[in-house]
């Protein structure tokens, strides 16, 4: 049990400072000159969506997960990774949008015209 609940505090942590850090990324992204760099609208929407999915699921995840943990189920390590996992795939998709849109890893930027 232990080793359960070190996993459970270390990703119970981790999801509070990455929800935190989605905050202050979605906030952010309202401002006009912010939202102007973006050259794409669709990686836009998509950042945004993750600054303003991922920390309800990331509350949630730590909350039913330590709920387990505390009724004596093994499943809480499994649970807390959930919003991890959340993560990771809105950051797939993410690239892989990117990627079709211009060839290139620019993280929305797009071709600027003063680039050689």
């Amino acid at each position: 049990m232990g080793s359960v609940l070190t996993l459970l505090i270390a990703f119970t942590l981790f999801n509070a400072c990455a929800a935190a850090v989605c905050v202050g990324l979605g906030v952010r992204l309202f401002r006009k000159d912010v939202r102007a760099a973006w050259a794409s609208r669709r990686l836009l929407f998509i950042a945004a969506f993750l600054a303003w999915t991922f920390p309800p699921a990331a509350i949630a995840g730590a909350a039913i997960a330590w709920s387990h943990y505390l009724a004596g189920a093994m499943d809480a390590v499994a649970i807390v990774l959930a919003p991890i996992g959340w993560l990771v795939l809105l950051g797939v998709i993410f690239a892989i949008i990117d990627f079709a849109e211009d060839g290139v890893f620019d993280f929305g930027r797009g071709s600027r015209g003063d680039a050689p």
